[in-house]
């Protein structure tokens, strides 16, 4: 099987292509020693199907515990624990009782690393998860899993989300006076996702044997980026950084799936996440072509800064998660950034340090 971190590289080449050759400088990856933030919320376990009452929560298995927000590290169980016969935000399915406790989490950068994330006054926005009909592809009979139930309609939510960050995407290319193939290319990408939601909800309803979809989706602050500097950090950091990254995760969940059917549906959505990464690319190249200096140095600035959180949600386990980000940047993300910024009267070469 060809290596998917090589064969993504070498499909941006061409959208990339420009000024400079790489050195060898991979940069400072030092830790700056800054602690954590930490926020709390609630998360959700599944008793095991011998007990009836919630366990103390020095007794909970700290990996278990499924927390609110998608991505979130559980750092500890903060109190006693309130019996449920749901967990709401995987859609209230379970063979055996759930406890609801308090935790505390480690919040991630972006919330949810699949597709391109839609982005609202600096922050990750999903719909909520509800109980619905007419949001899902490829229903099957298959055995209750609310963990796997949990990690799907993440996925799904997710997906559904980037359907309105490409419609976004088009609207600001337009209003850019961009070229038709990278706004209908956008509408594209758009139905792609919406196709990947409808999949992951599929699986989600599947695991918890209960129809799940989207609730109503609210942009309220959502605004649109028709500055040329900020489309172009913006592009830089959703789709070459955050989109690109997403792909290679995706092709290493598909190369680890043991379920035929889930591995074909990884497939088809690794692919095409490939296909919008090259879209960022292509369209923060038409970007720097039309803004000069001034969009470049505003582009460095975000690659300047390597991704400093990997994010899971749940189809990789936390370390191999870690290590698709770090060889994603290494050799792909980097590589390409440096080839596209090349030239101009700062270099790339001194400014594109991990952080």
């Amino acid at each position: 099987m060809a290596d998917s971190y090589r064969s993504l590289f070498l499909l941006l080449l061409p959208l990339v292509a420009c000024g400079e050759k790489e050195d060898d400088d991979t940069g400072d990856t030092g830790d700056t020693g800054t602690p954590p933030i930490t926020e709390r919320e609630t998360g959700c376990y599944q008793l095991p199907s011998e007990l009836t009452d919630c366990v103390p929560p020095g007794d909970v298995p700290l990996e278990q515990v499924i927390p609110q927000t998608c991505g979130a590290a559980v750092v500890s169980v903060d109190g006693n624990g309130t019996l449920s016969d749901g967990c709401d935000w995987i859609g209230g399915f379970a063979p055996s009782a759930w406890c609801i406790y308090p935790i505390t989490v480690i919040p991630p950068e972006d919330e949810c690393d699949y597709g391109r994330p839609l982005m609202i006054q600096g922050a990750p926005h999903l719909a909520p998860l509800v109980r619905r009909e007419g949001w899902t592809a490829g229903r099957t009979t298959t055995p209750a899993d609310p963990e796997g139930a949990a990690t799907w309609a993440r996925i799904g939510l997710a997906e559904h989300a980037s359907v309105a960050s490409f419609h976004r995407f088009a609207l600001e290319l337009m209003a850019l006076g961009a070229p038709e193939s990278l706004v209908r290319l956008a509408h594209e990408a758009a139905t792609d996702e919406l196709r990947h939601a409808r999949l992951a909800f599929g699986f989600a309803s599947d695991l918890a044997q209960v129809e799940l979809g989207p609730g109503p989706l609210s942009l309220e602050g959502l605004t649109l980026d028709t500055d040329l500097v900020a489309f172009a950090r913006a592009t830089a950091r959703e789709g070459c950084i955050a989109e690109t990254l997403s792909a290679l995760q995706m092709a290493e969940a598909r190369d680890r799936a043991s379920d035929p059917r889930q591995r074909a549906v990884l497939e088809g959505i690794a692919r095409d996440e490939a296909k919008h990464a090259a879209l960022a690319w292509r369209a923060l190249r038409w970007a720097l072509d039309q803004g000069g200096e001034e969009v470049r140095l505003a582009v460095v600035e975000v690659f300047s800064r390597a991704p400093s959180l990997p994010v899971s949600g749940g189809l990789l386990p936390p370390e191999l998660a870690c290590a698709s980000v770090q060889r994603g940047w290494q050799e792909v993300v980097r590589p390409a950034a440096l080839r596209l910024l090349g030239g101009g009267t700062i270099s790339a070469r001194d400014q594109l340090q991990l952080s």
